[in-house]
């Protein structure tokens, strides 16, 4: 039957529908235009005094990364940090092909981040940073016989704000490679790429020897960071995965044994929390951390073990105890920013929550969810 008959044999009978009312068009997000080239030129050009970052360029992706002016040295990501960054570490790292890493959190002058933990703002929250907030983390490799240590790749978070208020965390990397003048050049590669590497070095906490290479370690590309970094429980965009209280709950030290303005930074063998508390960088802060002196633990926040140093967690080396709790540590910060209730992986009903119990959903005897039914055997 074509549809004028349709109407023409049964529509006299259909009850007369009230008009339909087309609401306006709502966008999930808005975004800017990508900023004009001049633009982009005009910010990262910018000049500033000697020891202080270029937070006018935080707005848009400089094209080399020194038009930032993160570190004292701009051919060295592993100097001292301008405008008082702090570099931190992390009990757990994820792992990245044996990379050693440096992270350092810069901060627009006047503003403070804020804390948070699991108690109150949920298992995932991290520190909540002001807008303009960079974090930087390079990923080098070492090679002790030789004495060297090669930065391969900086990879930037940018908390920016838009021309509609909204506000997110960009992520991009920049590769380092040697320009036609010997000098050491960052620059931007949204689209990521990939290195060959290798390392041998004696891993400054567990003390063991690593040694092994690989041909192909990748760098990601832009839409690879909200991969792992956007998720529901977070910030808009590729936020901080990795600075949690817990995670944070440690003395600083240097992941490399090479001596660096970063390893002679001022926050050197003291908890960070209470150093970002005490300089007035963190603000909501507990009254009492309860720091035990010799170790610089903070006895009254929560902490994650080191998954790679034996009795890290409390427990006695080797122990059931300290296995399953510096198990946990490893699987959450290499999967269960997925593997939650809220990730990207929330459709498996396999969550690694550090504070879960140990159950189905855990992965003890779960059945499938999302394989369909050739699956469910």
């Amino acid at each position: 039957m074509t549809p004028h008959k349709c109407v023409a044999q049964y529509g006299r009978n259909l009850p007369r529908l009230p008009a339909i009312v087309i609401p306006p068009f709502v966008r999930s997000g808005e975004f800017d235009a990508a900023p004009a080239q001049a633009e982009i030129d005009r910010l990262c050009n910018t000049a500033v005094e000697e020891g202080k970052v270029n937070f006018a360029a935080a707005p848009v992706n400089c094209p080399n990364l020194a038009s930032y002016n993160l570190f004292a040295d701009k051919q060295d990501p592993t100097s001292v940090p301008n405008s008082a960054g702090v570099p931190f570490v992390l009990n757990s790292k994820l792992f990245s092909d044996y990379s050693i890493k440096y992270r350092v959190v810069y901060m627009p002058e006047g503003q403070k981040a804020v804390y948070r933990d699991a108690d109150k703002d949920g298992v995932n929250a991290t520190i909540l940073y002001p807008l303009g907030t960079i974090v930087a983390k390079t990923f080098s490799f070492a090679d002790e016989t030789a004495g060297t240590e090669t930065a391969i790749e900086t990879r930037l978070l940018i908390k920016r704000q838009n021309s509609q208020g909204q506000v997110r965390w960009d992520g991009m990397s920049y590769i380092w490679e040697t320009n036609s003048a010997g000098e050491k050049v960052a620059r931007l590669a949204l689209g990521g790429g990939k290195k060959s590497v290798s390392w041998d070095y004696t891993e400054s906490e567990s003390g063991k020897r690593l040694t092994g290479s690989a041909s192909e370690y990748r760098i990601p590309n832009a839409n690879q960071c909200l991969s792992c970094h956007a998720n529901e429980d977070n910030e808009v965009g590729s936020a901080p995965i990795g600075p949690k209280i817990r995670n944070l709950n440690r003395a600083y030290l240097s992941e490399s044994n090479k001596m660096t303005g970063q390893s002679q930074h001022e926050i050197f063998g003291r908890n960070q929390i209470e150093y970002l508390c005490s300089t007035g960088r963190l603000v909501g802060c507990p009254a009492d951390l309860g720091i035990n002196p010799s170790t610089q633990i903070a006895t009254n926040l929560e902490r994650s073990p080191k998954y790679h140093v034996p009795g890290d967690s409390g427990f006695a080396a080797g122990s059931a105890q300290d296995i399953e709790a510096r198990t946990r540590a490893y699987l959450e910060v290499n999967c269960q920013h997925c593997h939650n209730v809220r990730g990207f992986a929330s459709n498996t009903g396999f969550y690694l929550d550090v504070f879960r119990p140990v159950d189905n959903s855990y992965g003890i005897c779960k059945g499938p969810t999302a394989t369909g039914q050739e699956g469910s055997g």
